[in-house]
């Protein structure tokens, strides 16, 4: 989501597979899974994964370590000058909600618009506007909506389903 953020195109996907013993069943079955979802991700997607770099048997005092799927994307932005970069006084903060390659497509395809563009990840909505307020050198006063998706600034009407404004940049 990050590449689609800065407004590029996904062209293909690289990974990195650390685990314990595939040997024993549920580190095998984990593997079979990350290597599932590394596929369906690139198939929705339609861009292939081009490399990788598997690393198998990794114990540390007798135990396999937490399995580690890393995966990284390469992609096109087509005109840096419209890089969604900071938010800026009167943009709306929206929160597209969603997830997966619709999404993806949408964001990379309407970057333009957003003076930025910060994906909702592990720490939530909230994490999500405390970065971008940082980043941006600017507070805004908001409404915090939790679900998957992208925080965007924008002063457009942005045509998506499932948009929850949030605030306005003061």
């Amino acid at each position: 989501m990050n590449v689609a953020c800065a407004g590029g195109e996904p062209l293909a996907l690289t990974d990195c597979l650390n685990f314990g013993n595939p040997e024993k069943p549920e580190i095998g079955w984990e593997l079979a899974q990350a290597i599932e979802g590394i596929a369906l991700a690139a198939d929705s997607l339609r861009i292939p994964v081009v490399s990788g770099n598997v690393s198998l048997y990794n114990e540390t005092g007798g135990a396999p370590i937490p399995p580690t799927p890393v995966v990284g994307c390469v992609g096109l932005v087509r005109d840096v000058t419209r890089v969604p970069d900071r938010w800026r006084s009167g943009d709306r903060v929206l929160l597209l909600r969603g997830f997966g390659h619709g999404l993806v497509g949408f964001v990379w395809r309407h970057a333009h618009l957003f003076s930025l563009a910060h994906d909702v990840s592990d720490g939530g909505v909230e994490l999500a506007l405390r970065e971008a307020a940082a980043w941006s050198g600017r507070a805004v006063d908001v409404d915090v909506v939790e679900g998957p998706g992208v925080i965007v600034a924008t002063s457009d009407d942005i045509p998506w389903d499932d948009v929850v404004e949030l605030g306005v940049v003061a």
